[in-house]
């Protein structure tokens, strides 16, 4: 009987796990919380200063970066796929979890060929 509480508990546990979870994702994706940030990469750019001649060089003091693809443009996506893949993990840890307190619940029938039925 202490096999069928145990298998209960787990099915309630992987299931929360599974819910919140799925929460998480659904209030990064309506923008209540912020995604995890593992990753933090610069923007793409060069400088203009480098393009310019020698003789030109000297008029143009200013050593500005011109940002082609901004870091937000970067970080944003792969912040949201790393994000994604961790809650995925979770929710693949839950269902295992459920499935463990499944097979603790239900009853183990075992049917013999040469058994003859009681009543």
């Amino acid at each position: 009987m202490s096999e069928k509480i145990i298998g209960y508990i787990l099915i309630i546990t992987g299931i929360l796990v599974i819910f919140l979870s799925s929460l998480n994702v659904y209030d990064v994706f309506t923008g209540k919380k912020q995604a995890i940030s593992p990753f933090k990469l610069n923007g793409i750019g060069f400088d203009v200063g480098s393009l310019l001649t020698p003789q030109n060089q000297a008029l143009e003091s200013s050593k500005d970066q011109t940002e082609i693809v901004s870091d937000e443009l970067i970080n944003d996506p792969l912040n949201l796929f790393a994000h994604l893949f961790l809650m995925g993990f979770f929710v693949t840890a839950g269902a295992k979890i459920s499935d463990i307190g499944t097979k603790l619940v239900r009853p183990i029938n075992v049917s013999l060929k040469g058994a003859k039925p009681t009543n």
